[in-house]
């Protein structure tokens, strides 16, 4: 994690304005990520799916005794850059060989974070 992660367990963004009208959504969803390890919010762009699962998230950081992280994929042009731009999130190399790989994968496996 980085490197002052004892205090740190977030890299959440601070949100600017309130969060309001979705109430139904964010208590569905913070359900959902307590039950299953995997949830995708989908929809049309501009919809707000992005402030609700940060508000979801946020909501959840004392849940998840690893923290709460936000990679954001959005500028990725492939997949190859997927490792490392988790690896950047948490301060691990960001080189793009196997290793990297495996060595992200034994990273993140005890953890319980979302």
């Amino acid at each position: 994690m980085p490197a002052d992660a004892g205090s740190l367990k977030s890299n959440l963004p601070a949100m600017l304005s309130s969060f309001v009208g979705r109430e139904q959504e964010l208590r569905e969803l913070q359900q959902r990520l307590g039950q299953y390890r995997l949830v995708t919010l989908t929809g049309t762009g501009g919809t707000g799916k992005t402030r609700l699962a940060l508000e979801a998230a946020a909501a959840e950081v004392e849940h998840f005794a690893d923290g709460v992280w936000l990679a954001q994929f959005a500028g990725i042009a492939s997949p190859d850059l997927l490792v490392q731009t988790i690896s950047k999130v948490f301060a691990l190399p960001e080189t793009l060989d196997q290793q990297s790989i495996d060595h992200l994968v034994v990273f993140l496996q005890p953890k319980r974070l979302l």
